[in-house]
């Protein structure tokens, strides 16, 4: 999947971490709706799915799909809320790669 230059930059230096990658199994629950995550992930390999759980009616909804080169917890990370707002699972075996909130920025002073 081709990116733009100063996401494929993000992506780089950023996500290429061995030490914060992991594979993940088909079925297996990366995130869950109400949860803490403090994490953004980037989908190495793979396809997840994020699900909403409706409080009152039980109803659960598959919302979206990922797939390689996307990111998953956008919400949570950037509004600071640290909440998950779906269930977010593996729908085949997966690599993953993230940040979290004590990632240090690098090459501030260009960036």
């Amino acid at each position: 999947m081709h990116q733009p230059e100063a996401l494929q930059r993000i992506i780089d230096v950023y996500f290429r971490e061995p030490s914060r990658t992991e594979a993940v199994k088909a079925s297996t629950q990366v995130l869950t709706q109400g949860g803490f995550n403090d994490r953004l992930y980037w989908v190495k390999k793979g396809e997840l799915s994020g699900y909403l759980t409706n409080e009152t009616s039980g109803m659960t909804a598959k919302v979206f799909h990922v797939q390689q080169g996307m990111f998953v917890g956008v919400n949570s990370f950037f509004s600071k809320t640290l909440m998950s707002s779906t269930t977010v699972i593996a729908e085949k075996d997966s690599e993953i790669a993230w940040i979290d909130m004590s990632t240090s920025a690098v090459d501030t002073e260009q960036y």
